[in-house]
């Protein structure tokens, strides 16, 4: 029976012991929530229905945003980098507002551009620029 005591004493120690462990890891709101940010996305090149070639220049423009080549530190507001998707398929993340695109397909294609903490997570309002364009054959 003591052994059985100690074995239960044991168990709940350790249940306890993650049960603690869990509640400190996340699953809560604190200091883990995203940041917002009052930047805007706005894609420059290509403009809507504009034909380009497989090899092209894709530019943004961060409105109230500032793209940094920091990954680390403290997340900020204005501070992050810029992610584009070409069709729905995650393409690069640029630490510029220029970015070179080669060897696309021709016909129609769309893209986002994402601005997002340095962190490279989303903000909470995620600021996002589509565009559709077309790439001649």
């Amino acid at each position: 029976m003591f052994t059985a005591r100690i074995r239960l004493t044991g168990i709940l120690g350790v249940l306890g012991a993650t049960a603690l462990l869990v509640a400190g890891c996340g699953g809560s709101s604190g200091s883990a929530a995203r940041p917002t940010t009052k930047a805007r996305m706005e894609i420059v090149a290509p403009t809507p229905n504009a034909v380009t070639g497989p090899d092209f220049i894709v530019k943004v423009d961060v409105l109230g945003g500032r793209v940094v080549r920091q990954t680390t530190g403290k997340l900020t507001s204005t501070e992050g980098h810029v992610h584009l998707t070409l069709d729905d398929t995650p393409y690069v993340m640029s630490f510029s507002k220029e970015q070179d695109f080669h060897n696309v397909a021709p016909g129609q294609h769309s893209l986002q551009a994402e601005f997002v903490a340095k962190d490279h997570a989303p903000f909470t309002n995620r600021p996002r620029a589509f565009v559709s364009f077309n790439v001649q054959g």
